[in-house]
This record gives structure tokens, C-alpha cells and sequence, in this order.
């Protein structure tokens, strides 16, 4: 369906909403953790931006949002805040509630790797207020993770297993194994710092277990990007192959309707 939509804008030269349809297949390989198909279409998109007329979704902010994420995952720390800063740069007056709890989230995660806890501290409180004030789902996880990970790096490990496990139980709430994974270490690890190892032994096992769960998903979801990736290869090839036949088709017409006048000349000038 997207494809179909990225071909018909294509053959009709309405580019109003390509952006957003490239963006779309964007943020589903990323879901995939397909990060490099991913970044061919974030690149689409960004290229379409200039025609966006989009009066409710704010497609700027979040494809830049999208692409801090792609390049936080690649270690790309200085790229990942040169796009955050364009994401507040477009947000102006239009802000929009999913696109600014991604932009604090992944903030709060750039100031943690880069060092600057005291703002990655307020990045993630600011983060939290707003997907409590959003109703975001989606998110809580992983904001509550990144604030859990700062109190952690500052020796603060009874306050960081509080926040892992408010983590952990968004997370078991929308079934996002993605970061079961790494909250219920990082829970480990502060029972650990306390010295308590029954709690530690308990969230190990946890961890284990939920890895387990994710290494079987990864292996589907390999299997379920390489058919995505095999729909949308065909759909372009079909789509490039219409727009050939209808070139051709135009020029066969075009040759025709010359060679009709000439006739019609070379009639009359007998």
C-alpha cells in the first residue's frame, strides 16, 4: 500500500505527502533494525520535505527525529545531535506530542553517552512528564530506561532500580522484548552495586530469559525484512517498468501525431 502510494504520487507529480510514505517505510525497518535500509529512505524523505503541505503532522521534526535514532544506533553521536537540533529548530509553534517525546528521549540518551548527566537528567524528567501528559505508551519504556541508565553512571543504583522497574512494566505492557532485555540487566547490576544477590541471581535469570525471547523475534524478523525488502524491490521494478511503457507510449503518440501533420502538410501543398 505505501509503495503504491509513493508510485502514484510519482506518476502524477503530487508530492505533497511523500515524505511522509517514505518516512513511514523508513520507521518500519527501523522497527526491523534494518537501520541501513532504513536510512535510504529517510534520505527519500528528507528530499521531499520541500513539498510537505501536511497543515497537522510536523513530518520535519519527526524525520529528523528519525534520523538521530538511526544514528545513535550506528554510533554516530555527532550526526545524532545535529539532527536532535533540527528537530527543535522545526518544532516552532507546531508542536507535535509523539514527535517531542521521541526528540527528549533520544536527547536524554546523547547527553548520557556524551557524559552531561545533569541534562540527560532533565531531558529524561521532561521526557517523562510528557508521555505522562501524551498518554504515551510507546515511549514510557524506554524514557524511564534512559532516566534509570543517568542515575546509574552517578552511583545512584537504589534510585536507578526504581526507574528500571517502572521501565520493565511499560515494557511488559506493550510486549516491547526490544528493551526487556537491557532494563532487567540493568536492574541486575544496581541489586549487584547493593550487594544483594538473591534480587541479583533473580533479574539474571530474567535477563536470560527475555534474551532468548528476543534472539527467536530477531530471527523472524530477519525473515520478515528480507520479504519486505523483496515487496517493495518488486514494486519499484514494476513501477519503473509502467512509467517506461507509458514513456514510450507517450512518444509513440507524440511521432504519430508529427507524422499526421506532415501528411496533412504534404497534402495540402499539392
Amino acid at each position: 500500500i505505501l509503495h503504491k502510494g509513493i508510485t502514484l504520487s510519482e506518476q502524477i507529480n503530487f508530492y505533497d505527502y511523500s515524505s511522509f510514505l517514505y518516512l513511514t517505510v523508513a520507521e518500519l525497518y527501523t522497527f526491523l533494525n534494518q537501520f541501513k535500509k532504513a536510512k535510504s529512505y529517510l534520505e527519500k524523505a528528507e528530499s521531499y520535505l520541500k513539498f510537505s503541505k501536511d497543515p497537522f503532522y510536523n513530518i520535519r521534526a519527526r524525520t529528523y527525529d528519525a534520523f538521530s535514532v538511526n544514528y545513535l544506533f550506528n554510533g554516530e553521536f555527532d550526526s545524532a545531535s545535529v539532527s536532535l537540533s533540527r528537530v527543535e529548530k522545526y518544532f516552532n509553534n507546531h508542536v507535535e506530542l509523539v514527535s517531542e517525546d521521541l526528540y527528549l528521549g533520544w536527547t536524554a540518551m546523547l547527553k548520557s553517552h556524551s557524559n552531561e548527566y545533569e541534562e540527560a537528567k532533565q531531558f529524561s524528567l521532561k521526557g517523562i512528564d510528557a508521555v505522562k501528559k501524551n498518554d504515551d505508551h510507546q515511549l514510557s519504556d524506554f524514557i524511564y530506561y534512559q532516566y534509570a541508565i543517568t542515575l546509574q553512571k552517578t552511583n545512584k543504583p537504589g534510585e536507578a532500580i526504581v526507574q528500571a522497574k517502572l521501565a520493565l512494566n511499560a515494557a511488559k505492557a506493550i510486549n516491547d522484548m526490544y528493551f526487556m532485555v537491557p532494563i532487567s540487566k540493568t536492574i541486575s547490576e544496581n541489586y549487584e552495586k547493593l550487594g544483594k544477590k538473591d534480587s541479583t541471581l533473580y533479574y539474571l535469570k530474567l535477563n536470560a530469559g527475555y534474551y532468548a525471547q528476543l534472539d527467536s523475534a530477531r530471527n523472524v524478523s530477519d525473515i520478515e525484512a528480507s520479504e519486505f525488502s523483496d515487496q517493495l524491490h518488486a514494486q519499484e521494478t514494476r513501477a519503473q517498468n509502467t512509467l517506461a511503457e507509458e514513456k514510450e507510449a507517450d512518444q509513440s503518440l507524440t511521432a504519430l501525431a508529427e507524422n499526421t501533420v506532415n501528411e496533412q502538410a504534404s497534402e495540402e501543398s499539392k
